[in-house]
Formats: structure tokens, sequence, C-alpha cells
């Protein structure tokens, strides 16, 4: 640079490059942090990297980029703009979009046909990603990896067996299954979380046995495990052996654990549990606006109404906004997005009409709704 930085400002950046420089973790929803403040952080962090000449230096906002990948919510449109300003990226930086677009298969292929379109070749870690996307098209990217050399790549073919398992494609996933040289236990659970996907227990059942008579090393009990025990316990009404099970864990339960039991709750009707559970859990996610929607509903239909209003006024002043649902359908390989309240979509008319339509057919047949099972 030309001219010399104000001290001030060096000192800043040196903070800022310090903390770009730290390890993220995609898993991790900063706990008690405020992820609003965590996103307001990385745009101070841009600012100031513009400010000191540095917009465009690769390094700092590939650091931008990763990190936006540990945010509860993966800032799309933000992330786009600061991989729009890398002039040299490579695989690890659109591999690094990929994995943020992991819910959205149409933008993640579609970053990937931008990198081959700029010449720059896949790795091994590429199409791992892609099918981790959920995409429709699982034959076709792997048909990619086998054009590129990774055809017999250990990571590839398990998320190959998880994606085909996700579309339903169950037998298809079998066929890859039965065709791998080497199954581990991530092979072996990626099938058989096919099986229960398409309620086909007795068959996951028989291949977790298959998978303990080889001696295939299975997992020690994980957070995950506890929580799919809860879910089950849950959903058979269990629902104090379910609590007892979350004491009992060796590890700090998350709150997706604490989530399935008080959906459990609304499920079975037992709203004083989980009416402290919904607490608790306000209290591990202060800035997830589900949680206080949620206990609101919780409260209006004990028509506790007051109790429900004071919800929402805690809400608003933690200065939380609810997110609106959203969906996705997909229809002639075109994804459509709906968004809850929002007519913008060029076929919103019709699909209101339709759904007119349908709620006055239904109201015809004998038939009442359960009011209780509408979050409102």
């Amino acid at each position: 640079m030309s001219k010399r930085l104000h001290p001030s400002i060096f000192k800043k950046l040196n903070i800022a490059v310090r903390y770009l420089s730290q390890p993220f973790d995609r898993h991790s929803k900063f706990g008690g942090k405020n992820p609003p403040l965590e996103l307001l952080k990385l745009r101070q962090i841009h600012s100031l990297l513009i400010v000191s000449g540095f917009s465009h230096h690769s390094s700092f906002l590939t650091g931008l980029l990763l990190h936006c990948l540990s945010l509860p919510s993966f800032p799309c449109a933000y992330a786009v703009s600061i991989f729009d300003q890398i002039r040299d990226a490579n695989v690890f930086t659109y591999n690094a979009l990929i994995r943020g677009f992991s819910s959205d298969p149409q933008n993640a292929i579609f970053v990937y046909v931008k990198m081959r379109q700029e010449g720059v070749l896949p790795n091994k870690h590429t199409f791992p990603l892609l099918l981790k996307s959920k995409s429709k098209v699982p034959f076709q990217i792997f048909a990619q990896a086998i054009k590129f050399g990774f055809g017999s790549d250990h990571f590839a073919r398990n998320s190959l067996v998880s994606s085909l398992s996700n579309c339903g494609l169950i037998e298809g996933a079998r066929q890859v299954f039965d065709e791998m040289t080497r199954k581990d236990v991530v092979a072996y659970t990626a099938l058989m979380d096919g099986y229960v996907r398409n309620a086909r227990a007795f068959e996951a059942l028989e291949l977790f046995l298959e998978m303990r008579v080889l001696g295939v090393c299975v997992d020690e009990p994980t957070v995950d495990h506890y929580g799919c025990m809860v879910d089950l316990l849950g959903r058979a009404g269990h629902l104090h052996e379910a609590a007892k099970l979350i004491e009992a864990m060796p590890m700090e339960p998350s709150a997706g654990i604490w989530g399935a039991l008080f959906g459990a709750c609304m499920i079975h009707k037992d709203y004083e549990l989980g009416r402290i559970i919904g607490n608790h859990l306000i209290r591990l996610q202060p800035y997830h606006s589900g949680r206080y929607a949620l206990l609101a509903n919780l409260y209006s239909k004990c028509r506790n109404w007051e109790a429900a209003a004071n919800v929402r006024k805690k809400m608003n002043e933690v200065g939380v906004e609810k997110t609106r649902g959203c969906s996705w359908i997909e229809s002639n390989g075109v994804l459509h997005e709906f968004v809850a309240f929002e007519k913008s979509h060029v076929a919103s008319e019709t699909v209101y009409c339709i759904l007119d339509n349908l709620t006055a057919q239904i109201q015809q047949l004998p038939f009442l709704p359960d009011a209780s099972l509408l979050e409102l």
C-alpha cells in the first residue's frame, strides 16, 4: 500500500486477522452467543478490510466465507457477495460455498457448474459435498465423480448411498452398497438410515446384525443416538422416561433433543412438562424465534392468553423476529419456493385459488379438523 494505516485501524485490523484465522466449527450454533451479532461482526470486519485496502485479499475473503459457514443460518446472499469478490477462487473456496448450500441443492449444483466454467477442477471433497446437498440427481453427480477419477472414492460412494436413500431410491442405494469393496460403519449407517426412512425397519435390523457379525466397529453413543431414543420414547408417549434418559446423558443434551421431547409433549398434550421444556429451550437459544413461537402456541392451547402474550412480549424485548415459514417443490426440473403470507410468486393466485377450493371440499366431508394441530 502506498500510504500507512492509522495506528487505531492497524490495531483493529490485527484483531480482525486473528479472528479470521481462528478455526471455525460447522456444527457450532454459537451456544449462548447472539447469532445476529456474529453476522454483524463479520460485516464489520469486512468493512474494516475495505477501509484498509484489503477488500480483494483472497485469504481474508475466504476467511469471511468460512466463518459464514459456522452461523446457525447460512447467509446465502452475503456469502455469495463475498465469493464474487474473490479474484482467484480455487477448489477450496468453491467447496466452501457448496458446503454452505448443503440444504439448497439447486444452488449447490449451480456453484459446481460455475466452477467448471471457470476451469477449476474438482477434488475428492467436491462430490461428497454435492451429494450431501440432498440433490435429486445423485446419479448425474456421481457420473461427474467417475469422469474426474473419483468413482472409487470411498467418501463419494458413502455419500451416494446416503443421497440415493434420501431420494427414496433404496434399491439403487443397496446396489451401490453391495458393489463397495470396503464397507465401514458410515456405509452401513447410510443404508440403515435409508431403510428406516423408507419404512423398512426389519431390513435395517438385519443390516445391523450383519454389521455386528462381520465385526464392523460400532460408534460409541453420541448425542445423536440419545436424540433418537428420546424421539422414539416421546412418540410412544413415554414422556417421563424420555426426560429421565436426558437427565442421565453423560454429555450435555442439545437443544434438538429438548425440542424433540417438547414436540412429543405437544402431541400427547402434556402441557405442564412442555411448559418447563419450552422455557428451558428459550434459555438455551434466546435468539431462536421458533422457540418463542412454540411456547406461545402451547400457552394458547391451554387458553393461558396472558402467558402467551408475555412470551411474545419477551420475544420483542430481546429483538427476535419470527422467521416466516417456507417450502420448496420441484416441478419439471424447476425448484419453486413459497414463503408464508408472500404472494409475489407468479403462480400465487392460482395456488391460493386451489387451496380455497380444497378447503371448501373438506368442509363438505364428514371430517372435523383437529384445530389443536395447527400452529398459529
